[in-house]
């Protein structure tokens, strides 16, 4: 049969008035916007974070070897977090609720860094370091996946907008037609109303438009840390 709305013809609706399948309801749809904000304001803060942690270690009298093994250190510790963040994601099945924990809990572990009892214990002040990139390691790995994962849910909701149209108008053609599910019908009009126009593909969202917002972020983030670190000195940076 083909598709009114969209000139196609959809395999799951049957010939000569068979039975089709309705759709499924859909999840809930991700906010774009959220997902460029995560990546902008999220790269922007660590560009701010860990760049200039080098001046907070020669500030706090660190010499010039422990700075290095400190800064040698916390990209191993990077890796074995995202392993672990992954890990744990797949066994919840979530991303949004473990990546929101973890940045919560690797901001609160690196603001101890400015503790006497912390900067002014060489390893202290290097658990604490490498405890907070493990923290922070998931902001990288996990919001990639969750971006994904919401791109792949708005294709779906395209795919079940075009289904319900489809539905629709084999409905007014058979009137024994109705669907399983009431509320499925009232999740694909909203998604459509969500989509706009969903027979367009380029309205679909893609990977590398969120993604970009990560280098926009870290480009700002670093260019804003190092005016305040010459206006201001590092007492803006780390007070």
């Amino acid at each position: 049969m083909s598709d009114a709305c969209t000139g196609h013809t959809n395999p799951e609706l049957g010939h000569g008035g068979g039975e089709a399948t309705p759709p499924q309801a859909p999840r809930r749809l991700t906010p774009l916007w959220a997902l460029k904000a995560n990546y902008c304001l999220g790269t922007g803060s660590g560009a701010c974070l860990w760049k200039f942690m080098p001046v907070l270690y020669s500030s706090v009298g660190l010499k010039n070897p422990q700075i290095g093994l400190i800064q040698s250190l916390s990209p191993m510790a990077n890796f074995c977090g995202q392993i672990g963040w992954a890990v744990l994601c797949d066994r919840l099945q979530s991303y949004k609720e473990v990546l929101a924990i973890s940045n919560v809990l690797g901001v609160a572990t690196i603001c101890c860094c400015l503790l006497p009892v912390v900067n002014q214990n060489f390893g202290v002040l290097c658990c604490v370091v490498l405890g907070s990139s493990a923290f922070m390691a998931s902001r990288g790995s996990l919001s990639d996946s969750m971006t994904l994962q919401v791109v792949h849910d708005y294709q779906d909701a395209r795919t079940l907008a075009e289904q319900q149209c489809q539905l629709r108008s084999f409905g007014s053609a058979n009137d024994s037609f109705q669907l399983q599910d009431a509320q499925d019908y009232q999740d694909a009009r909203t998604l459509a109303k969500q989509l706009g126009q969903t027979g367009s593909v380029r309205e679909l969202p893609t990977y590398g438009e969120q993604r970009l917002w990560g280098a926009v972020g870290k480009g700002f983030g670093s260019l804003l840390g190092g005016l305040l670190m010459d206006r201001l000195g590092i007492g803006c940076m780390f007070a």
